[in-house]
C-alpha cells in the first residue's frame, strides 16, 4: 500500500494525499501508511524495539487535499475513534487526518501562498462547470452527466 507522497524532515514524518472523492476511512488508511513507513525507519535505524529504553519515532502527521464535489468545511479533521465499532474512552489508538478543502474559492490563505494549487482549484472548478452546462442534465440541477450531450474531446480516448 503506497501513500501519495510522504518525508521526513526534522523528526516529522509527514503524509500527503489528494483525493477527489469523498473517503471517511482516511485515518484508518494513513495508520496503514505510517505503520509500513515506522517498520522501514526502525529496520533502516537498526532500533531496538526489545529493549528496556525507549526508541524515538518521528512525529507522524497526515493530511489530506480534497477536491470532490460533496460539500465539506474548508478544513475538517477525520479520527481513526470515528471508525470504532464500540466506542472507547481511555487507552484506546488514536490518529487523526486533517482534511483541507482545496476546492475553488475555498482556504484562500493555501491558495494565495500557492499559484500552482490556485491555478489548479481553477482549473478542475472551469472543467466542471464546462462540463456541466455541455453534458449535465438541461439546467435541472440534477448534476448527473449525459455523455451523449458532451463535446468529443470530453468523451474520446485517446487511441495507439
Amino acid at each position: 500500500m503506497k501513500n501519495d507522497l510522504s518525508f521526513l524532515i526534522a523528526g516529522e514524518m509527514d503524509l500527503y494525499e489528494h483525493q477527489s472523492t469523498w473517503n471517511p476511512n482516511m485515518p484508518y488508511r494513513d495508520l496503514v501508511y505510517i505503520a509500513d513507513l515506522y517498520s522501514g525507519y526502525v529496520e533502516e535505524h537498526h532500533l531496538d524495539i526489545y529493549g528496556s529504553k525507549a526508541i524515538r519515532l518521528p512525529t507522524p502527521k497526515a493530511i489530506v487535499f480534497y477536491n470532490g464535489t460533496k460539500d465539506i468545511p474548508e478544513r475538517m479533521e477525520l479520527k481513526l475513534s470515528e471508525l470504532y465499532e464500540v466506542k472507547c474512552e481511555d487507552y484506546c489508538l488514536e490518529f487523526k487526518t486533517l482534511v483541507l478543502n482545496i476546492n475553488y474559492g475555498k482556504n484562500r490563505k493555501i491558495m494565495e501562498k500557492c499559484r500552482w494549487l490556485h491555478g489548479y482549484a481553477a482549473l478542475i472548478d472551469r472543467i466542471r462547470k464546462v462540463l456541466s452546462d455541455t453534458c449535465g442534465s438541461g439546467g435541472t440541477g440534477s448534476g448527473r452527466m449525459h455523455p451523449g450531450r458532451c463535446p468529443g474531446r470530453f468523451t474520446e480516448k485517446a487511441s495507439g
